[in-house]
């Protein structure tokens, strides 16, 4: 009975190490801009062109829907860039991917938990855009977004369709 109960405390420790690297240990990313801010900052400098004029500026962090997901746009040597976050049930991010170099409104389409999302973000730069429209040519989707007034912008609509979200959008403006 006892070598039983020593093999299954065994099993449990070892599966709840295996969950806590797994998970835990993984978003380890606080939620808040300034979190992402510094993570931003610390993955800048291990890039091979780092000029040590450049840091993360401007963080804004927008949740797609109820998703897990969300998108961080941050100005960088004055461009626009952004990077994608996933939400894990603790609060807390995983960095899943890094965009620098953007252009000034960008499209990207995101899978997440509950569906596939079309985002498209930037900075004006100052030019006069008020609506900017987006079509997937290969889906046939399109939809149009409000921007007027606002500086920098971050508009997400959910996709219908499995594969919409692989898909490029062409932007009109």
């Amino acid at each position: 009975m006892i070598k039983v109960l020593k093999k299954l405390s065994i099993v449990l420790i070892s599966a709840g190490a295996v969950f806590y690297m797994g998970t835990v240990a993984k978003y380890n990313i606080g939620n808040s801009e300034e979190d992402v801010q510094k993570v931003l900052s610390d993955k800048w400098k291990e890039k091979e062109h780092y000029h040590s004029s450049g840091t993360p500026e401007q963080v804004k962090i927008t949740k797609l829907g109820d998703s897990n997901k969300s998108i961080a746009t941050f100005m960088l040597n004055g461009n626009m860039d952004y990077a994608l976050l996933e939400e894990g049930w603790t609060g807390s991010y995983h960095l899943e991917k890094l965009e620098l170099g953007t252009e000034f409104i960008a499209y990207k389409g995101i899978e997440t938990n509950e569906g596939y999302y079309g985002v498209v973000f930037g900075k004006l730069f100052g030019r006069d855009i008020d609506e900017i429209h987006a079509h997937i040519k290969k889906t046939g989707h399109q939809f149009s977004m409000d921007i007027s007034g606002n500086e920098s912008f971050v508009r997400y609509e959910k996709l219908p369709g499995r594969k919409a979200y692989r898909y490029r959008a062409h932007l009109t403006y």
